[in-house]
């Protein structure tokens, strides 16, 4: 499970995780059920994510992808 905060105008990536297999199918991926995302706490200036994802991907700030 991750907790993520983000601002107006940011964003985040879900993609496979480095170790997966890139032949893998979505359904593979998925064998450990689905993506649950919930908006934890919520303000004018930003919102606190919690998302809960299979291990087989990953969740990252977009930032810090570029």
């Amino acid at each position: 499970m991750l907790v993520i905060e983000r601002r107006d105008g940011e964003s985040m990536k879900i993609f496979p995780a480095r170790s997966v297999d890139p032949n893998m199918t979505v359904q593979e991926l998925f064998a450990d059920g689905p993506i649950l995302i919930k908006i934890q706490t919520r303000n004018p200036k930003r919102a606190k994510i919690v998302i809960d994802a299979p291990a087989a991907l990953m969740v990252a700030r977009s930032e810090l992808l570029e």
